[in-house]
C-alpha cells in the first residue's frame, strides 16, 4: 500500500487506473477524507488468509468428476445455481462492496476472464453443496465448509446472455486442468 501524504490521491489513482475508470468526483464521493480507513480496508483484504489448499482440493475434485463424465460414468452438470456472485471491479462501488464484506472468501479470477472460467469458479465456490442435482462422486458426498464466497475479477464486465450458462468445461478434464493452472497463476 502507500503512505498517507498529500500525494495519496495520485498514488491511489495510479494504482487502480488500469482496473477502474474514475474521476476526481468519484474518488472524493467514495473515499473523501477517509483515505486512512480505505487504506486499512485494502490492507485487510490483501492480508486476508486464503486457504489455497482447500480451494485446490475442491478444484482437483472437479477435475476427477469431469474425467468420470468424459468416461460416461457420471452425467455432466447441466445447470448451476447462480448463488455465488461474480463481481467485476471496475468502479469504486464494486471495490467498496468487496471491502465492506470482510466475512466473504474471495476467489480471484484474474483480468478479463472467459465466461466459462467464471462459471467454473462459481461452481467451485458452491463447495459441492447438496443442492446439486444428479449423481455425486464419493468425494462430492463429503461434508465441506459452508463459506460465503465471492468471485472477483478485473477488466470488462461480462454481459449476461440469454439461455444456458457456458459449461464448456463440463466433461472436459483437460480444460478443468488448464483452469486450475490459471487459478494458481492468478493467485500467486
Amino acid at each position: 500500500m502507500f503512505e498517507l501524504d498529500p500525494r495519496s490521491f495520485h498514488t491511489f489513482k495510479v494504482a487502480w487506473r488500469s482496473y477502474m475508470d474514475f474521476g476526481v468526483v468519484d474518488f472524493r464521493m467514495q473515499v473523501g477524507d477517509q483515505l486512512d480507513r480505505w487504506t486499512q480496508r485494502c490492507k485487510a483484504v490483501i492480508e486476508k488468509p486464503l486457504d489455497f489448499t482447500y480451494w485446490l482440493m475442491l478444484m482437483v475434485g472437479s477435475h476427477y468428476r469431469e474425467a468420470l463424465v468424459e468416461r460416461r460414468a457420471l452425467s455432466p452438470t447441466e445447470s448451476l445455481a447462480e448463488k455465488t456472485p461474480a463481481i467485476c471491479v471496475d468502479t469504486f462501488d464494486a471495490l467498496s462492496a468487496i471491502l465492506a464484506a470482510p466475512e466473504r472468501q474471495l476467489l480471484f479470477a484474474g483480468v478479463d476472464p472467459a465466461p466459462a472460467y467464471l462459471q467454473w469458479l462459481r461452481y467451485i465456490a458452491q463447495q459441492f453443496s447438496s443442492g446439486r442435482p444428479g449423481m455425486r462422486t464419493q468425494f462430492e458426498s463429503n461434508e465441506f465448509l459452508s463459506l460465503p464466497v465471492m468471485v472477483v475479477y478485473y477488466g470488462r464486465k461480462l454481459r449476461r446472455g440469454k439461455g444456458k450458462a457456458d459449461l464448456t468445461w463440463a466433461g472436459n478434464p483437460a480444460l478443468v486442468k488448464s483452469y486450475i493452472a490459471r487459478f494458481a497463476e492468478d493467485n500467486r
